[in-house]
């Protein structure tokens, strides 16, 4: 199986009224905390990268990973984190590609080559089919509207 790289689609998910979404490929470098004592170590990493690099961080800190940043609540972390996943998951990217509100569903819905695709459960508040995690599954989807719009 190719090697797949990790992304981050950032979409309101609304059905009236919704936002372009963005999509970040291709992260330069990857910012990731397994364990509460990494977690700030990691955080203060990705933005001196995106500082000295620029770019922008996209991902995710996990609602765990505020244990291990306040010093009253860390004791608490270590037994309410890790087994979920990274507390910290974070890619610096060079830029996004919008896709426009429209578009989205048909992303989304776009086959990929392999095992990945879309978990048919759907959420009361979505209408969309919730997206698998493609990037690990070794989906490579592309975003190819007639004009792609590049944000920098």
């Amino acid at each position: 199986m190719a090697e797949t790289q990790p992304f981050v689609l950032l979409d309101d998910a609304r059905t009236e009224g919704a936002s372009d979404a963005h999509l970040f490929e291709n992260p330069r470098e990857l910012f990731v905390a397994r364990r509460p004592e990494e977690v700030l170590p990691v955080l203060e990493a990705a933005e001196a990268a995106r500082a000295r690099t620029g770019g922008t961080l996209a991902g995710y800190l996990a609602y765990e990973a505020g244990l291990a940043l306040e010093p009253k609540l860390a004791p608490l972390a270590a037994g309410r984190s890790g087994a979920s996943g990274p507390l910290v998951w974070f890619g610096l990217f060079d830029a996004a590609t919008i896709i426009p509100a429209a578009e989205v569903p048909r992303w989304l819905a776009e086959p990929c080559r392999g095992r990945a695709g879309l978990d048919s459960a759907r959420s009361s508040r979505r209408s969309r089919p919730a997206a698998t995690s493609s990037a690990s599954r070794g989906c490579r989807k592309r975003f190819a509207p007639a004009t792609s719009t590049r944000r920098t």
